[in-house]
């Protein structure tokens, strides 16, 4: 898409782009560790930003697709549930707004071979997301492992 905007010089096209990108690379990496002051962060980055959001929700609930150049809620990608899962009720994953957006940014940052840390109170699904999106993974391509960790573990019991 990008090769076909350059060919027919569109440049204002391709700037937006970009803009939104490094507006979606920014709000994750300044503004997705925050708690209370989410909302807030949210606000100021939406008002900041030259790629207009959506007037509804916080700029977390979008990603920018590049093909119908405009911001797009996360329940457009959603996946249907499967019902006929049998696995163990605990690695049931229900496809939801934030799964979706959760495996996104795993994709990127696999993709790119880059690590990414997980952040969050126990019981919210951090494991669970992981464990679901490697199981989906290349096993040939792609080797992972579980190290569980609490609140007792030390270097020397690691």
């Amino acid at each position: 898409m990008m090769k076909r905007y350059k060919e027919d010089n569109k440049e204002e096209e391709i700037k937006t782009i970009y803009e939104a990108f490094f507006v979606f690379a920014g709000m994750w990496a300044y503004g997705a560790s925050l708690d209370e002051d989410k909302l807030t962060f949210s606000n100021q980055w939406k008002g900041m930003s030259k790629v207009k959001f959506p007037d509804v929700g916080q700029c977390f609930d979008f990603f920018y697709d590049p093909l119908r150049a405009q911001w797009v809620h996360w329940d457009e990608v959603t996946t249907a549930f499967d019902k006929s899962y049998e696995g163990l009720f605990q690695n049931m994953v229900v496809p939801t707004a934030e799964t979706a957006r959760q495996r996104f940014l795993l994709d990127l940052h696999v993709g790119a071979k880059r690590g990414i840390l997980y952040v969050g109170s126990a019981g919210t699904g951090k494991t669970t997301n992981i464990k679901d999106y490697f199981s989906t993974l290349d096993k040939e391509k792609t080797l992972s492992a579980a190290i569980n960790f609490n609140n007792y573990t030390d270097s020397k019991a690691l």
